[in-house]
């Protein structure tokens, strides 16, 4: 799964990096969300996300904007708020702009990989995914599965596994 965090409190995000990448998860980050608005490849750059966290600030509500953007190019990344206010009208925006989750601090690490699984199952509308013959792939347990025999692949071939499956569309397309 790939994730990326916009944040500016540096030690978080470092923190939020080694958690997930010692989990097999891609992680980028920016410190804040200027630099990714000002990106050349900006529509690129957030289409190959599957979850994105965005931070609000007291002072800035930049997250908001990017999820406009993201709205407006019709990605499908599933964008998690993280925040220290705790603001019904802030909520209500994030919401209303089809955010999949808004959390208040402080939560754990354990807590995000959680909603974020919960956020990709979502956009899947589906925990156990049926490839060929009787072979199926489970998003919760990042495990392939034939007849309900579990299936011991490495980390790579299942990196290669997950990205074809949730850009099957794509693949769909393109033959």
């Amino acid at each position: 799964m790939k994730l990326l965090i916009i944040n500016s409190d540096k030690v978080f995000s470092q923190n939020f990096k080694e958690y997930f990448s010692k989990k097999s998860f891609s992680v980028d980050s920016y410190e804040n969300c200027d630099t990714l608005l000002n990106s050349k490849n900006i529509n690129h750059l957030i289409a190959q996300y599957d979850v994105i966290f965005l931070s609000i600030e007291k002072d800035n509500l930049f997250g908001l904007e990017v999820l406009d953007h993201i709205n407006v190019l019709g990605i499908h990344a599933a964008v998690i708020f993280l925040s220290y206010l705790d603001s019904i009208d802030l909520m209500s925006k994030a919401f209303a702009r089809n955010c999949e989750d808004y959390m208040l601090h402080p939560f754990s690490l354990k807590e995000i990989e959680l909603r974020a699984m919960r956020a990709v199952r979502k956009k899947m509308k589906s925990d156990e995914i049926k490839l060929v013959g009787n072979y199926t792939y489970t998003l919760s347990q990042h495990a392939v599965f034939n007849d309900h025999q579990y299936i011991k692949l490495t980390k790579i071939e299942l990196s290669i596994l997950y990205l074809l499956i949730i850009h099957q569309k794509l693949l769909l397309f393109l033959f």
